[in-house]
């Protein structure tokens, strides 16, 4: 049974790459908590739900990094990167995540990298 690991995102790396893994949240439905708390909510599905966060490695496509439970209305994407995650990486280490992830010091927008705005890498 493979276990996630998070040296794993050192496999296959470029020499001199300071960008190892993509980074994501991801919702999970959930039954209604009762009584109603604005807390659950999920802006993805529109119902109640736990976000986990998710980081593959980008050479070898093992998730590498896994995180969460925690309820969708508190927890953005951002925030559950800055509980924990970003203290994983090693200096200079940057993830790619989506604008969700607004964070130049440890995270790089693809969509803005792509279209050549900011964030070259």
């Amino acid at each position: 049974m493979p276990v996630i690991e998070w040296e794993n995102r050192f496999h296959r790396a470029l020499r001199g790459s300071n960008i190892l893994v993509s980074i994501d949240g991801v919702d999970f439905r959930i039954m209604e908590p009762s009584p109603f708390n604005p807390k659950w909510y999920s802006h993805k599905f529109h119902g109640p739900g736990l976000r986990y966060e998710l980081a593959i490695c980008i050479r070898t496509g093992d998730i590498v990094w896994a995180y969460g439970g925690l309820p969708c209305g508190e927890w953005s994407d951002l925030r559950l990167a800055r509980d924990v995650f970003i203290f994983g990486l090693r200096e200079g280490e940057k993830a790619i995540a989506d604008r969700g992830y607004n964070d130049p010091n440890f995270l790089i927008s693809l969509t803005e990298t792509m279209m050549g705005r900011k964030n070259r890498f």
